[in-house]
């Protein structure tokens, strides 16, 4: 149900913007980027209690990686909300380098995970 609600806020917003550049341009990016911000945070706190749900039942053993996987979604989901945002701007070297940016980050944060497994890897050649 939750789902219907976001798509018929969408549906009513792409309308929306999609007369007002014939007045304004500016105001069309604002507007649009506004209605992704609250379509993001709904869409965020409507998961949220699945992602609780999933952290109680691995809550000892693998809450590290856990932390690293819900750190490195985060990072997807803002990486992609920024992008398409300035895609759709007209901005695309600046998206480009938002994607870039984004899968840097995920790298460095997986960088401890990697060593780790190289480390096992190691361990078990021995």
């Amino acid at each position: 149900m939750e789902f219907i609600k976001i798509s018929g806020i969408i549906i009513v917003c792409i309308v929306t913007v999609s007369f007002i550049p014939m007045m304004d341009k500016a105001v069309s990016s604002i507007i649009s980027i506004c209605i992704c911000f609250v379509v993001l945070t709904y869409v965020l706190n409507m998961i949220t209690p699945a992602i609780e749900s999933i952290k109680n039942i691995f809550l000892y053993e693998t809450e590290a990686h856990f932390t690293l996987i819900f750190k490195t979604m985060g990072i997807a989901l803002v990486t992609q909300f920024v992008s398409d945002v300035a895609t759709d701007n007209g901005n695309k070297a600046i998206a480009n380098q938002m994607i870039l940016a984004g899968k840097t980050a995920i790298v460095i944060l997986a960088m401890p995970v990697f060593i780790q497994v190289l480390e096992i890897i190691g361990q078990l050649i021995e």
